[in-house]
Formats: C-alpha cells, sequence, structure tokens
C-alpha cells in the first residue's frame, strides 16, 4: 500500500464500498475529495482530482478501504492500491 513519492497519483472512491464517515473529507489539505448528495443519501467522491498530489492520506484513513490510488502510466492508467 505503499509508493514513491515521485510517483503522479489521483484518488478515486469505491461507491459501494463507501460508509460516508467523511474521514477522507477532513484530512485531504487538498480539498480533491467532498460529500456529496446522492439519491441514497451521502457519499465521498473525488471531485477535484487536478489538485490530487496522490499522497496517499486519504487512502491510509479510510476505515473500509473505499480509497485507490490511480498512477499515470504510458497506457492508461493501472490501480495501485484499493
Amino acid at each position: 500500500m505503499f509508493w514513491k513519492k515521485k510517483d503522479r497519483g489521483v484518488a478515486f472512491v469505491h461507491p459501494n464500498k463507501c460508509v460516508e464517515c467523511g474521514k477522507c473529507v477532513k484530512i485531504c489539505r487538498h480539498r480533491v475529495l467532498e460529500m456529496i448528495m446522492t439519491e441514497n443519501g451521502k457519499q465521498a467522491i473525488a471531485r477535484n482530482t487536478i489538485r490530487c498530489t496522490g499522497c496517499g492520506k486519504c487512502v491510509v484513513i479510510c476505515p473500509q478501504r473505499a480509497i485507490g490510488i490511480n498512477f499515470l502510466k504510458l497506457n492508461g492508467y493501472e490501480e495501485a492500491c484499493i
């Protein structure tokens, strides 16, 4: 679940795993994640991915392992951890 700091990553949220605790939103200093209202209630979502540094703080703090980091590769995105 650890990666090199120089790798460029972007956070994403697995909607079926998110339990709306909001810990990821609170820890993200770049305001990449936010809680939105959906038909099923609140849910965390990665909105401002251009701001994401791929630091992984949201991944570590998520109790449900609902957040992952996609790392940019030449052939597209490769999931690094979930």
